[in-house]
């Protein structure tokens, strides 16, 4: 947790906070962070999860080890979620979720960022990365494969946003 807390640091130095912070975890390997496979997370590192509103673009992050965030492409974000037990329960329940159903991810794409309604899944694994994109009315209807994961993301950004209100 402590080298993705460095990668945020530096990010927030830059001239566009929301694309450095997508850019420095899409770049890191599990090497960087210093994750390895377990029983459980035997392929699966991290997810950024892209949604895409009328005004901007929203990114959930999460990663093996708990670190989890949610960054707004218009400003803002929640980060630290990785310090609170429920938020690392439910990255692990999602990381899970990615895990049943890796097969339906591309391998070796990156999707540009969703326009509004849309939905960008990119998975980190520890041999390479795969990506889906799907439409968010679907994926929260459930006749979608990955709506497990979709419905495992908004568990994780509910558990944020009690931490946020929380912080008040």
């Amino acid at each position: 947790m402590e080298r993705l807390r460095g990668l945020i640091g530096r990010a927030f130095g830059s001239g566009d906070v929301y694309l450095s912070l997508r850019r420095q975890i899409l770049d890191a390997s599990a090497d960087d962070l210093r994750l390895r496979p377990t029983p459980e997370l035997p392929r699966v590192w991290g997810l950024v999860m892209d949604m895409g509103f009328p005004n901007g673009v929203a990114s959930l992050v999460a990663i093996a080890d708990g670190s989890t965030s949610l960054y707004y492409s218009s400003g803002g974000g929640i980060i630290g979620g990785g310090g609170h037990a429920r938020v690392v329960a439910a990255t692990h329940r999602l990381l899970m979720a990615v895990e049943g159903v890796l097969d339906a991810f591309a391998p070796n794409i990156d999707p540009p960022l969703p326009v509004a309604g849309g939905t960008v899944f990119r998975i980190l694994l520890f041999d390479g990365r795969r990506a889906a994109a799907a439409d968010e009315e679907r994926l929260g209807a459930g006749d979608h494969v990955l709506s497990p994961v979709f419905y495992a993301a908004h568990d994780v950004i509910g558990e944020l946003r009690l931490i946020d209100e929380a912080r008040g």
